[in-house]
């Protein structure tokens, strides 16, 4: 088993690692056996008559309809054909093969499968997705664990869009090579990736609303420490020029306030009141645009939410740090929600010449830096961050962080310093539930894995409503000890905790798969995906979910026992 199918910070492995931990040590012996089954286009067929040589002076043998002379003729078509294939003279090809096959007896399973092989595979550059179907399916009637015939037909599912019989095709085809081809598993990757964006889409299209965590409001929230709508005198100071302007803020305080008591929807019908009531100052309504695009945000209706920050963004007269914040916040709807770091990027940029002094927007830019590993850039961004916001902790350790990050391996007396600096940092403001979180994924890089529970521990005295943190600490547990057990409670306890997060069935899902309980894998994404806030999300749970099922199908239709631990 892989220490953790999610590393310390949250952030998913590769699928494919997923599904190589719950099957890939029970199949070599399998793959031993079935390896030589399998015909290649490569090796010609050894069915070729090997009759003695006729000396000089005997006389010749009566020709006739014997096996071996028809396994002959057989031979030859398939011979041809391949030439033919080879010239890129797919027709021709495929008649020859078609010859061969009628010819064929049923008990020549070898030659009659390799036959229908070859022949889907010169239907598929034809573009004949329907015959390379029904080719390869009579190939592996004959011989069912036919990788080739297998791997073909996968193709031709994904580009009949049957993403969901590709991927089964796929897995198996990742089974039977012991997880060992590269190609195989960029393919798997590519459907996984293409089936689950599918249902995210299809998925997100019958949402109506979505409730999000408090610990996701709550984390949000600590990423725009300067966000005007939080301030406290917002609802009663102008934000022009600083002047105070006593203008009727009823409909936005009480926006403010069912946000405050979790009603997004009430906050959302305050705010379009506000906006639409003709005596609203452009100021107010501005405001209400901006509380309204949050709720949008935090409900999942990132359309909306840009229709609000759009207007925000485009209007002349808004406020310079309202505007800061509504392009700040459509950068993050492009990167959560469409994964458009461009656009994202554009944004921030545009934020920064608004008005360069807000924070907020260098701080956005460092952590997408640092989740690029371009630390040099995160470093420069999180400096910015700090100079216009020196009491940001969590910017503060977030820049040590990247410090760490950025010492060339093998420095050893780097390393202890940037250590012993951050450790000093964080025992300073231990309070900082991010800050000891950090800290921790640091020691676990150096292997200290006592220090880092210590810390783990810390982080969860200091926030022991998130329940994220029970699921690091889990991690933790099992690759400093393997104790699945341990880990597993404290993955229930944080499910006790916040019946809403997605992150502890995700990963109690995962390490279902690798104990081989696919089924019960399932039900663990099942109840996670109507806790993922968008469609990157959403994509990402299909995706492990979908793999945990194909496998389930492959072993059941193959008759492959999946392991446990």
């Amino acid at each position: 088993m892989s220490n953790s199918s999610v590393d310390i910070c949250g952030h998913p492995v590769p699928k494919w690692a997923l599904i190589a931990g719950g099957v890939a040590v029970s199949t070599g012996v399998a793959y031993i056996g079935y390896k030589n089954l399998y015909p290649s286009d490569q090796t010609k067929s050894n069915s070729k008559t090997n009759s003695s040589t006729i000396k000089k002076g005997t006389q010749a043998p009566v020709i006739s309809d014997e096996p071996k002379s028809a396994a002959e003729v057989i031979e030859d078509l398939k011979s041809k054909g391949n030439d033919f294939f080879k010239q890129k003279k797919f027709k021709e090809a495929i008649d020859f093969y078609t010859k061969g096959i009628l010819l064929c007896p049923a008990n020549e399973k070898k030659t009659l499968s390799a036959l229908y092989q070859n022949r889907a595979a010169a239907h598929e550059n034809l573009g004949n997705y329907d015959s390379v179907l029904e080719d390869t399916n009579s190939a592996l009637e004959i011989v069912p664990n036919y990788v080739k015939a297998i791997a073909r037909r996968a193709k031709a599912y994904e580009q009949k869009g049957q993403l969901d019989l590709a991927l089964q095709d796929v897995t198996a085809c990742c089974i039977f090579e012991n997880f060992a081809n590269q190609s195989t598993l960029m393919s798997a990757d590519r459907v996984l990736k293409a089936l689950g964006a599918q249902h995210a889409k299809e998925e997100m299209s019958k949402r109506s609303f979505f409730k999000p965590s408090k610990q996701f409001i709550k984390t949000y929230l600590k990423s725009f420490p300067n966000d005007p709508i939080l301030q406290p005198d917002v609802l009663s100071n102008g934000l022009t020029n600083g002047a105070v302007e006593q203008i009727d803020l009823d409909l936005l305080a009480k926006g403010k306030r069912a946000f405050e008591q979790e009603d997004y929807l009430l906050a959302i019908k305050y705010c379009t009141e506000e906006i639409e009531s003709p005596s609203s100052s452009s100021h107010n309504k501005a405001l209400a645009k901006l509380l309204r695009a949050s709720m949008y945000i935090f409900t999942s209706q990132s359309t909306k939410a840009k229709e609000d920050l759009n207007d925000i963004i485009e209007d002349p007269a808004v406020d310079s740090k309202v505007k800061v914040n509504a392009h700040i916040k459509r950068a993050a709807i492009h990167l959560h929600a469409s994964s458009d770091f461009e656009k994202a990027f554009e944004d921030l940029e545009a934020a920064e010449k608004v008005d360069p002094s807000v924070a907020d927007s260098y701080y956005q830019r460092g952590q997408i830096f640092c989740l690029f590993g371009k630390y040099d850039e995160a470093l420069d961004n999180f400096d910015k961050t700090l100079s216009f916001n020196p009491n940001f902790v969590i910017a503060r350790a977030q820049r040590y962080f990247v410090l760490h990050k950025k010492i060339v391996p093998g420095d050893v007396q780097g390393m202890e310093k940037s250590v012993t600096e951050f450790r000093q940092f964080v025992n300073a403001n231990e309070n900082c539930s991010e800050a000891c979180t950090l800290f921790a994924q640091v020691l676990v890089e150096q292997e200290d894995f006592e220090g880092a529970e210590e810390y783990f521990k810390r982080s969860i005295k200091v926030d022991p409503a998130n329940a994220s943190l029970y699921v690091h600490r889990a991690m933790l547990v099992l690759q400093a000890r393997g104790n699945i057990d341990e880990a597993i409670k404290l993955i229930m306890k944080a499910i006790d905790i916040d019946k809403s997060c997605l992150f502890a069935y995700e990963t109690l899902g995962t390490i279902e798969v690798q104990r081989g309980r696919l089924e019960e894998a399932v039900k663990c994404f099942d109840k996670a995906l109507p806790l993922a806030k968008d469609e990157a999300e959403l994509s990402h749970i299909y995706s492990l979910r979908d793999a945990a099922i194909a496998q389930m199908r492959v072993c059941e239709r193959y008759n492959i026992k999946v392991p446990s631990m």
